[in-house]
């Protein structure tokens, strides 16, 4: 999603830092945005999930909840937060976040990642309200399973059972997801508030 807009969007910067490090995360950001000629698009992806993650409620410690939430919604929290007065100023712009399916159907997926999926939802509708009147909109795009990254970590027997319930009997690809994130980022003129499954209907 990164590169679709890095290719579509000249000027574009991508920023990388510590996303568990609150500090890291807001002087990245500054750093970005000092220099920017003007802020109009960013796009928060994201998305940590251990190895080692099990879909049990018991088999997940505070440190390993604590460190999800941190990676994949504070950050995002703390970079829109330090971004509202660019927006502000540019009067336009739209903000896109990559979520996931889990946080939009049921999944047997690891509770502290579908949660802080689902706060990413959250943020967004908070967001669109708060930044909508500085006509800037905010999104999510909750991809299914893709065929890599993070999908990875998906056992075989989650990924045949995937297959089976997915209208289009295949996995997803990076591109139709960058394609989503980049058409929002770009194009987008009054979708707002939004999560938009990239699933294949599952």
């Amino acid at each position: 999603a990164a590169d679709a807009l890095l290719d579509r969007a000249p000027g574009s910067v991508a920023i990388r830092a510590d996303l568990a490090d609150a500090a890291a995360v807001e002087g990245a950001v500054a750093r970005a945005a000092d220099s920017l000629d003007g802020i109009d698009v960013f796009l928060h992806a994201a998305a940590h999930a251990d190895a080692g993650d099990a879909a049990k409620l018991a088999q997940v410690d505070a440190d390993a909840f604590d460190r999800t939430m941190a990676i994949n919604v504070r950050s995002a929290f703390l970079a829109v937060r330090a971004l509202a007065p660019h927006f502000a100023a540019a009067q336009r712009g739209d903000i896109v976040f990559v979520g996931s399916i889990d946080s939009v159907k049921p999944a047997p997926s690891p509770p502290h990642y579908v949660a802080s999926k689902a706060a990413l939802r959250g943020l967004a509708m908070t967001f669109a309200k708060d930044l909508g009147p500085r006509n800037v909109r905010v999104n999510v795009v909750a991809p299914g399973l893709l065929d890599g990254g993070i999908a990875q970590l998906v056992p075989d027997g989650l990924r045949r059972e995937y297959l089976k319930h997915c209208a289009l009997k295949r996995l997803g690809r990076f591109a139709e997801v960058a394609e989503l994130c980049a058409f929002l980022a770009l194009e987008n003129t009054y979708i707002t508030g939004q999560t938009l499954a990239v699933d294949g209907a599952l």
